[in-house]
């Protein structure tokens, strides 16, 4: 089985791993596996990670400060691997704008990178790792579940649905904190237990084992209060961009929430049956169930396709992949103004 990896969209530091720093707006072959598939996708800033299901990470893309676990050199050209601690298998991670975060097979933490806020959560104070470097953690016997990441603050979520999470805590992004910045991990003061989680720019998001939705952190645009319209049992998903909310419904619509600066905030016809969708910064993928790849929001960098209008805002959904070779699509990831997908062979 072959597993393929397409992107395009914003690519200044060459984070979608092509042989040039050309945006692209139109979805180009970037990585091939033929002997594990794709398990992630993990945008930061100007950096990319691809962990495969065999445990394996490839980075590529700025690398200035180290945060794609290579030598630190200006510029990562291509896809490199990256190096497993002790033979020990990747599992997940997430990344910041200049920061990312590896946890082995063990749930161990390693970081790198740069992180002035804290975004390292290595020890007090420490804002550069050029190389990978221990995260001041101990699982105490606890499972990781997920780990999600901004620009400058990371959350994690634990089997016993307790939430952790290090960086920078300004406006309540990381609870109830009087403290600026969170330099190691640190347990969020909370009511319920948790099940699902996503980071944004001025946010988190938590969703509570009964359904309900908190938003924590800086509400500009008073998603908050627009959540008691949605009825939690109609919860099936969600996601955040920086600066907007997007709920899929248990009726396959998706409800959004919040910035509509660039189009953010979309309504999907009825007609169209969701798959899967993602949100990047500041726009939207979904895959539809003919195995369609569609878009919306702020495409400035060629993320949201070929644009049929002179904005780079998308009011429409726009095709990205019209699938007329009926690949069977696996995967869909959206990154800061890049988008991604993985096709594999179709049985």
């Amino acid at each position: 089985m072959t597993y393929r990896i397409y992107a395009c969209g914003s690519n200044g530091k060459n984070q979608l791993g092509t042989s040039d720093s050309k945006d692209l707006d139109t979805l180009q072959l970037v990585f091939e596996s033929i002997h594990s598939p794709v398990e992630d996708i993990i945008a930061g800033g100007n950096h990319t990670l691809i962990l495969l299901q065999n445990g394996e990470v490839y980075s590529t893309g700025d690398n200035s400060y180290g945060q794609c676990f290579q030598s630190p050199d200006l510029l990562s050209t291509g896809l490199k691997r990256v190096p497993n601690v002790d033979g020990k298998s990747w599992i997940m991670g997430c990344a910041g704008y200049e920061f990312s975060v590896l946890i082995d097979c063990d749930y161990q933490i390693y970081s790198s990178g740069l992180g002035l806020k804290g975004e390292l959560g290595i020890d007090h104070n420490l804002t550069r790792s050029p190389v990978m470097s221990k995260v001041n953690w101990d699982s105490q016997g606890r499972k990781i579940v997920d780990i999600k990441a901004c620009l400058d603050h990371t959350i994690m979520l634990l089997d016993d649905g307790s939430v952790y999470g290090w960086g920078n805590s300004r406006n309540g992004k990381l609870g109830d904190t009087k403290e600026k910045i969170l330099w190691v991990p640190t347990k969020l003061q909370l009511s319920q237990s948790v099940k699902k989680i996503q980071a944004s720019r001025d946010f988190t998001v938590l969703q509570f084992t009964n359904n309900e939705i908190m938003l924590i952190g800086k509400d500009r645009y008073l998603i908050q209060s627009q959540l008691i319209n949605i009825k939690t049992s109609d919860i099936k998903d969600f996601k955040a961009m920086w600066s907007s909310l997007h709920i899929l419904t248990c009726s396959h619509q998706i409800i959004s929430i919040g910035n509509n600066s660039h189009s953010q905030l979309l309504e999907i016809p009825s007609k169209i049956d969701i798959q899967q969708f993602e949100a990047g910064s500041e726009h939207g993928l979904l895959l539809t169930k003919q195995g369609t790849v569609l878009s919306w929001g702020w495409g400035e960098h060629g993320n949201c396709g070929t644009k049929k209008k002179d904005s780079d805002s998308f009011d429409y959904l726009n095709v990205l992949f019209d699938n007329t070779e009926r690949e069977n699509v696996a995967l869909l990831r959206g990154g800061c103004a890049t988008s991604w997908m993985v096709t594999s062979d179709v049985d």
